[in-house]
């Protein structure tokens, strides 16, 4: 009889430690988004007079599944793709946070951003990523109403060399940012996200203000 309790006992706690872990894996991800996320409330946003390059610097990726300086981002980058994973973009509009757009060696110059989330909802399958020297394939894109057409607000780099993949295994997600542009030409805008060689996502559209310089 005591057999039989101590292995009832056994199976309930496996059972109860599963769905603990199954709880986990659920619900505590996306907090570790929030921890990993601190930003002072910064109100300037970027107005730039010409059309930029991208990706920008801040454009890099943060893993908030590795431990600052990890030797593992190196086992989960290659230069070999392959297919496979299920993205999720997701726009965080209400979580406004900020980027540095100052060069490298200069005072800090911080302006508001959006962060955007990348998360491979696969259950089995690691999603590739294409990043361009360890900074995702992102373009903001404003509406001509004229010409009818979605236009360009950043242009893409020409370098053929610095591009690789970066592994997002199965419930992982990976975020970056996007500056929040300001001017006078009130537009319906959208981005464009390349998350690798076989898929491009374009998240939904949103009202904003950007220069006139660069929507045309």
């Amino acid at each position: 009889m005591r057999l039989i309790h101590y292995i009832f006992f056994i199976v309930f706690i496996s059972l109860s430690c599963k769905k603990k872990k199954e709880q986990i894996i659920k619900y505590k991800p996306l907090s570790y988004f929030y921890e990993y996320d601190i930003s002072p409330v910064i109100q300037k946003k970027l107005s730039p007079k010409k059309k930029q390059k991208v990706p920008f610097e801040y454009n890099l990726i943060y893993d908030p599944f590795l431990k600052n300086n990890s030797p593992e981002a190196l086992t989960k980058s290659t230069y070999w793709y392959k297919a496979g994973g299920t993205p999720e973009v997701k726009l965080m509009k209400k979580k406004e946070s900020i980027v540095n757009i100052a060069k490298r060696g200069k005072k800090p110059d911080f302006r508001k951003a959006y962060p955007i989330l990348i998360e491979n909802n696969h259950e089995k399958d690691t999603l590739y990523l294409k990043l361009f020297r360890g900074k995702m394939l992102i373009m903001q894109e404003s509406f001509h109403e004229k010409k009818d057409k979605w236009i360009a607000m950043e242009y893409f780099a020409k370098e053929k060399m610095g591009y690789y993949y970066y592994k997002i295994y199965p419930k992982e997600y990976i975020y970056t940012k996007v500056p929040i542009y300001e001017g006078k030409a009130k537009k319906e805008l959208r981005i464009k996200v390349i998350i690798n060689d076989s898929t491009t996502q374009y998240l939904p559209t949103f009202e904003g203000s950007i220069p006139w310089e660069i929507s045309k």
